[in-house]
């Protein structure tokens, strides 16, 4: 499986720190609660384009009215021409988790219903006693560090063990590369640039918040036939570039384990 170097950065680091470290993707922290938060984003995320991977993260103070925090996440992304350029994700910690499982799988819906897909960002402990609601959704980054040491490159050996379904492991916050003196969390994505690309094609929306094009329809007895013949790729590379393509997965899926 192919996988990619990654970080994750906010208002805690300057405005310039992507410009000082190597990597394959970055996700820029850029809303928080009912607001817009991180005064460094637009910098930040200039910096990750300019390498062509990157995401954006909100987030979630816990608020009783979730609606809000979701319209303003994804209001803040299309100002910045984020949707369907890159991965929107929920970061689920701290107050959030004590408001219970319940609303988050209310946010999950909802995210789902005006995005076209629901990515999130969690620590393992949460993930592992709610596994349940977690495999509802299409995209997780999970959070496990084990004795977190310092690292001053990123670590090859991490594997999807943990939890099998995750896109992205964040396996460290003790990171220290290229000419960045500070720490920064260290990620690795599991896939490759063209599947990264595909679930951030996969939005309901473009940049501009106008919807996203439609694409031509083959039945899903045909599909499976090329998921099978290994034309669709695997895992969430292949329910990106499906969802992407305007296709059911699931249904997709379920021909593809009958057979």
């Amino acid at each position: 499986m192919e996988k990619l170097n990654g970080v994750d950065v906010s208002g805690w680091q300057p405005g310039n720190v992507l410009d000082l470290i190597p990597f394959d993707f970055a996700i820029v922290k850029i809303s928080q609660g009912s607001s817009a938060s991180n005064s460094y984003a637009n910098s930040q995320l200039n910096s990750a384009r300019k390498k062509g991977l990157y995401g954006v993260y909100h987030f979630d103070n816990g608020n009783d009215n979730y609606k809000q925090e979701v319209d303003v996440f994804i209001a803040e992304a299309t100002k910045k021409d984020i949707p369907g350029k890159g991965i929107l994700f929920w970061d689920w910690e701290a107050t959030a988790v004590n408001k219970g499982i319940g609303r988050l799988a209310k946010i999950r819906e909802y995210l789902k219903s005006k995005l076209g897909y629901a990515a999130i960002y969690a620590s393992g402990s949460p993930v592992k006693s709610n596994s349940s609601e977690f495999k509802k959704w299409d995209y997780v980054w999970v959070a496990s560090y084990g004795s977190n040491p310092l690292l001053r490159q990123y670590n090859p050996n991490v594997t999807q063990n943990y939890w099998p379904d995750a896109l992205i492991h964040q396996y460290g916050s003790r990171g220290r590369l290229g000419s960045y003196s500070g720490d920064i969390d260290l990620n690795v994505a599991f896939g490759s640039r063209e599947g990264w690309q595909a679930i951030a094609k996969a939005s309901k929306i473009n940049g501009s918040g106008m919807p996203a094009p439609a694409s031509g329809k083959k039945s899903n007895a045909e599909l499976a036939a090329e998921v099978l013949a290994g034309k669709w790729g695997n895992g969430a590379e292949r329910k990106a570039r499906l969802t992407q393509a305007g296709y059911d997965y699931d249904a997709v899926q379920a021909i593809v384990n009958k057979t």
